[in-house]
């Protein structure tokens, strides 16, 4: 199974124009690119870099910069790279977006599939 772009390329493709509404209009305006871009890069900077992440990746766009920051809390090293601190408050709010996420895309697939998706 791909990962990464390769991954949110082929849910956008089988999502269709359901996911491109859900990724413009959902309760906590958050666009679906961008979210999958900074949730990617800071979990392959805790896996991978000690959990320091360039501000380059961080910096995209205000949005990018908007969610990292809802997400997680940072600070800034010596030599400019940010360091992504994980807290209790922030890792369940971390969990819970990722969660929804991962709702919307059931519900996503379920809508352009015509399977029921509202089963509670």
């Amino acid at each position: 199974m791909p990962g990464g772009n390769k991954l949110f390329k082929i849910l956008k493709k089988v999502g269709g124009k359901t996911f491109s509404k859900y990724s413009s209009e959902n309760n906590i305006n958050i666009r679906f690119k961008e979210l999958w871009v900074v949730l990617s890069d800071s979990r392959h900077a805790i896996t991978h870099s000690r959990s320091y992440i360039s501000q380059q990746k961080i910096k995209k766009s205000n949005h990018h910069l908007d969610i990292f920051n809802f997400l997680f809390n940072s600070m800034i090293s010596d030599d400019g790279a940010i360091l992504i601190e994980l807290d209790y408050s922030k890792f369940e709010r971390l969990i819970k977006r990722i969660s929804e996420f991962a709702f919307q895309v059931f519900k996503i697939l379920s809508i352009e599939e015509e399977i029921e998706w509202d089963v509670l």
